[in-house]
C-alpha cells in the first residue's frame, strides 16, 4: 500500500486527524464525521474507554479512519504519542489533534492546516476564543496560569497553551521525547519543542462549551499534576536547567564526549542562592529539579538508571526499582551542587572523613608520580580540596571533549577560593600515545584521570558487577610504562553534609613485552573494578554513569 506521503513526494504535506478518546461515545462520531467532512483520514486512539467510545464507529470503522484501542486508561498524552507513532506509521506527516468532546468545530481544520503547510516544522496550536464561547470564569483563569508559567519558563508567549486543537508536525513531536501520561503533556510538548527550536505559532479558533460538552479533566488531581509539573520546569529556568530538555532528534548510544548536564548559567544560578540564603535555600531549589529530572529527564537516561539498578539490586520490584531511580538522581543532583558550594566556601558547610589517604603519601615517596585513577561515582571534584588541605597537589587529565564548559567553571571557582587543582589536556580522543604524561609523572606529579569510560583507540575489557564493560587502556599503559603507582580513589557521600574520601592501596602494572601486555592490563583493570564494586556495595546509588554502560554480560 502506498503511503500518503509518498505519493505527493519526499516533501510532501500529509495531514490527518488525530483524536484521542476517553468516554465520549456521545460526541466521537459527529468529531470524525466532521474531520473526514474536512477532506481529513482520522486516527481514533482508544484510551481504555468504557462506554464503548471505540465501538460506536462500527466494525470495521468507516473508510478513512483508523482506530488504535488502549487497553486501559493511560491518559491523553500517552494516548497522543500513541496517535503519533500509528499516524508516522500510517505515512502522515502532520496531524490535527482535535478533542472528543465535540468543543472544537472539524470544520476549522483547514485554517489550522493552512498555519501548518505555511511553516511545517512549526506546532499550530488553535487559540480558543473561551469568552464568546461561553467558557467558565475557572477555564479562562487556568488558560492565562498557564500561559503565565510558560513565558516563565521559555520566554515564549503561546495564547492558549491548554488548547487540545493543535496540528503536531509528526516526526519532531515524537522526537521531543515527551513522558508526561495525562493533561499535562500539551504543557510539556510546549516547553520542550520552545527549548528544542521548534516554532509554535497561534491561530484563532471558535469554541463550544455546555452541557453536551464531556470533559473528564479532574479539577484537584490534574490541577496538581500541572502544579508540580510549572514548580519543576520553573525550578529548571531558574537554575539553568532547562536546555537539557532540549531535542535534536539524534540519540548516541554510548559516551563519545558527550555533554556534561547542566550549564553555566545553572551554576551561576545555585552560586547566587546559596550566598543568598545559604546551603539550606541551594537544597530547596535544587529538590524540584531533582524529582522533575527522576520523572522526565531523557528516557535514556533513565533507562541507564533503571539498568544499573537491576544490576545492583537483582530481585528488586519496578516499584523500587522506580523509588531507587528517584534515589539515584537525588544524590546525582546532590553531587553537582556541592562542587559549586565547596568552590565557594571549601569545606566549611561539611565534614570530611578520609580512609586511606597515606597510599598516595606512599606512593609518592616512591620518587615517581602517581596515577590517580577514580570513576564517575561519588564526588571526585570534592577530593581536590581533601588533598589540597593534605599538602597534595593534583593535575586533571581529560581529553578536549569532556572539559566542557561546567568543568571549566567550576574550575575557575576553584582558583578564584585559593586552591590549586590544574588540568593537562589531551588534544583529541586519538591522541593516546600523549607525551606530556609520562613526562608530567617523572617530575612526580600526581595525575588523577577517571579510568571508567572509553576515551581512545585501545581499550581492556573487565568484568564488572557481573557484566562486560571496556576501560581506556591509556592510565593503566602509562602507569605500566613509567612504572609509577596506581592509586585508585573515590569520594563519597555518608550524608547530607559529610563526604568520606576512600583511596585503595597503591598498585603496580606489569611491565611486559608487547605480546604478554594486553594480559598484565587485564590484571590491572580487574583490580580496578574490584575497588568500584567495593565503593558500589556501600554507596549503590553514586554511580554516575547515566548512559547504555553495562551493554552485555560477562562470558
Amino acid at each position: 500500500m502506498t503511503r500518503p506521503a509518498e505519493k505527493e513526494g519526499r516533501a510532501a504535506f500529509a495531514p490527518c486527524a488525530l483524536v484521542p478518546v476517553y468516554n465520549n461515545a456521545a460526541t466521537l462520531k459527529d468529531v470524525v464525521a466532521g474531520c473526514r467532512a474536512a477532506g481529513l483520514p482520522v486516527v481514533v486512539v482508544d484510551d481504555g474507554s468504557t462506554d464503548g467510545s471505540g465501538a460506536s464507529l462500527g466494525a470495521p470503522p468507516p473508510g478513512g479512519v483508523d482506530v488504535v484501542r488502549l487497553p486501559r486508561n493511560r491518559g491523553k498524552g500517552a494516548a497522543l504519542r500513541e496517535g503519533f507513532a500509528r499516524a508516522l506509521a500510517l505515512g502522515y506527516t502532520h496531524a490535527v489533534a482535535i478533542d472528543a468532546d465535540g468543543q472544537h468545530d472539524p470544520a476549522e481544520t483547514p485554517t489550522l492546516l493552512a498555519a501548518a503547510r505555511a511553516e511545517p516544522d512549526a506546532i499550530v496550536v488553535g487559540a480558543r476564543a473561551m469568552r464568546e464561547g461561553g467558557a467558565p470564569r475557572a477555564n479562562r483563569f487556568g488558560r492565562a496560569f498557564s500561559r503565565f508559567w510558560l513565558r516563565v519558563q521559555t520566554g515564549r508567549r503561546v495564547e492558549d497553551p491548554q488548547s487540545g486543537f493543535r496540528v503536531y508536525p509528526l516526526a519532531r513531536a515524537a522526537s521531543l521525547g515527551t513522558v508526561c501520561p495525562r493533561y499535562e503533556m500539551e504543557h510539556e510538548i510546549l516547553v520542550r519543542a520552545a527549548v528544542s527550536g521548534v516554532p509554535i505559532r497561534s491561530v484563532p479558533v471558535t469554541v463550544r462549551y455546555g452541557a453536551e460538552v464531556v470533559s473528564h479533566f479532574r479539577k484537584l488531581h490534574d490541577t496538581a499534576r500541572h502544579a508540580a509539573l510549572n514548580a519543576a520546569l520553573v525550578g529548571m529556568r531558574g537554575a539553568g536547567l532547562l536546555g537539557a530538555l532540549r531535542r535534536d532528534g539524534a540519540a548516541g548510544a554510548g559516551w563519545r564526549g558527550r555533554r556534561t548536564l547542566g550549564n553555566r548559567w545553572g551554576y551561576a544560578a545555585f552560586e547566587y542562592t546559596y550566598r543568598a540564603g545559604g546551603i539550606g535555600a541551594a537544597y530547596r531549589l535544587l529538590r524540584p529539579v531533582a524529582e522533575y529530572y527522576a520523572r522526565f529527564s531523557p528516557p535514556a537516561a533513565r533507562e541507564a538508571s533503571l539498568a544499573y539498578l537491576r544490576i545492583r539490586f537483582p530481585g528488586a520490584t519496578e516499584r523500587e526499582l522506580r523509588r531507587g531511580l528517584r534515589e539515584h538522581v537525588w544524590q546525582f543532583s546532590q553531587t553537582m551542587l556541592d562542587r559549586v558550594v565547596i568552590s565557594i566556601a571549601g569545606f566549611d558547610d561539611y565534614r570530611m572523613r578520609s580512609t586511606g589517604i597515606e597510599h598516595i603519601e606512599r606512593a609518592r615517596d616512591e620518587g615517581m608520580g602517581v596515577v590517580f585513577l577514580g570513576a564517575h561515582a561519588g564526588n571526585f571534584e570534592v577530593g581536590g580540596f581533601a588533598l589540597a588541605g593534605k599538602g597534595i597537589r593534583i593535575r586533571i587529565v581529560g581529553v578536549r571533549k569532556e572539559m566542557e564548559r561546567i568543568e571549566r567553571y567550576v574550575h575557575e571557582r576553584y582558583r578564584r577560593s585559593g586552591l590549586q587543582m590544574d588540568t593537562l589536556t589531551i588534544r583529541d580522543e586519538q591522541d593516546l600515545s600523549f607525551l606530556e604524561i609520562p613526562r608530567a609523572l617523572a617530575r612526580g606529579e600526581v595525575l588523577a584521570m577517571l579510568g571508567d569510560r572509553e576515551w581512545g583507540r585501545k581499550s581492556i575489557p573487565a568484568t564488572l558487577l557481573g557484566r562486560r564493560v571496556r576501560f581506556p587502556a591509556g592510565p593503566l599503559l602509562m602507569a605500566s610504562l613509567t612504572g609509577a603507582p596506581v592509586v585508585v580513589w573515590f569520594v563519597m557521600k555518608d550524608d547530607e553534609r559529610t563526604y568520606h574520601f576512600h583511596a585503595f592501596p597503591p598498585f603496580h602494572v606489569r611491565r611486559a613485552a608487547r605480546g604478554e601486555r594486553e594480559a598484565a592490563l587485564a590484571g590491572a583493570a580487574a583490580v580496578y573494578a574490584g575497588c568500584i564494586e567495593e565503593m558500589l556495595r556501600d554507596y549503590p546509588y553514586q554511580w554516575y554513569n547515566f548512559f547504555d554502560y553495562f551493554k552485555e554480560p560477562a562470558p
